[in-house]
């Protein structure tokens, strides 16, 4: 079973303030309250190495060449719920 992690973004009002990442892929399983079809899709994953409290993560999309930086800063991250947050 995989190491599942979730992080908390400052609230700045945007639609999700969380994310769950699989921490052997970087890739993002669990995003909430909203956008979950957006962020956790398959699509997206993350540099493992930014994430951090204080830090704006890196993010990867599997169809585009680019990397990001959320405008987000992470704000708490620890073990996911049991069960997940889900999409």
């Amino acid at each position: 079973m995989s190491n599942v992690e979730r992080v908390e973004f400052e609230d700045r009002g945007q639609d999700f303030t969380w994310w769950e990442i699989d921490m052997e892929t970087g890739r993002v399983v669990g995003c909430g309250p909203f956008q979950g079809g957006v962020w956790a899709n398959g699509d997206i994953s993350v540099d493992l190495a930014t994430i951090g409290i204080g830090q704006r993560p890196r993010f990867f999309h599997k169809r585009r060449p680019d990397v990001s930086t959320l405008n987000h800063v992470i704000v708490a991250a620890g073990p996911a719920p049991v069960g997940g947050g889900g999409r």
